[in-house]
């Protein structure tokens, strides 16, 4: 038994949209096949000055990750098989799995000598923590990081900082601070996915852009 970690491979409509989005920030992967454009695209992040609006865009467009006692394909990855385990201190998931990982290493491979109670107790733990309690820490994760960056542009009044539109709709648009900061834009204005904007954040706490003001959120 062990905690398998799978999720479905990213959709038709996922996959052009994030081709769209990559030649959008200067990343050709025209040559590069569907099965393989998520790795791709992980790899061509690194380094690049849109790192973290990439790998955010990835995280958008993948399904929901599930974990279950049952070995399933990990599109995301490319993977038959995953199993993932870390410091045990960042999860309980990760404590069961290395649970699992020790008690395996002390059979030296004769199985019949392992406790299957314990293993199976173990990784019915780590499938719980994953299912019910990653996506709430997840969230809160978010919110947190939300709150220092908005504390951040406040106290950082007058300063200007480079930035990326990460999506744009009607009501204004989504952008990415090279600081990895995100917020929304209100407002109108002749805006395309990828493009490079300067922002300044005045005292009234809104960030000037193109000469027009939008309120930040």
């Amino acid at each position: 038994p062990c905690p398998y970690r799978h999720r479905d491979f990213i959709s038709k409509s996922g996959i052009k949209e994030l081709r769209e989005f990559l030649s959008s920030v200067c990343i050709d992967a025209s040559k590069i096949s569907d099965k393989k454009l998520i790795s791709f695209a992980v790899d061509s992040a690194h380094g690049d000055k849109n790192e973290e609006l990439i790998l955010a865009k990835v995280k958008e467009l993948l399904p929901p990750l599930v974990s279950s006692l049952e070995p399933k394909y990990h599109g995301g990855i490319g993977a038959k098989h995953y199993v993932r385990f870390a410091y045990p201190a960042s999860r309980y998931s990760d404590l069961s799995a290395q649970r699992l990982i020790k008690a395996a290493v002390s059979c030296e491979g004769d199985f019949s000598k392992a406790d299957s109670e314990y293993l199976l107790r173990c990784a019915k733990r780590a499938v719980l923590s994953v299912s019910k309690y990653e996506p709430v820490a997840k969230e809160a994760e978010k919110r947190v990081s939300d709150l220092y960056a908005l504390d951040f542009l406040a106290s950082n009044k007058g300063k200007t900082y480079e930035g990326t539109i990460w999506s744009v709709s009607e009501k204004g648009v989504e952008i990415c601070l090279d600081n990895s900061c995100r917020g929304f834009l209100k407002g109108e204005g002749d805006f395309s996915v990828g493009q490079r904007l300067l922002l300044k954040v005045s005292d009234q706490r809104k960030l000037y852009m193109d000469k027009k003001v939008f309120s930040a959120e």
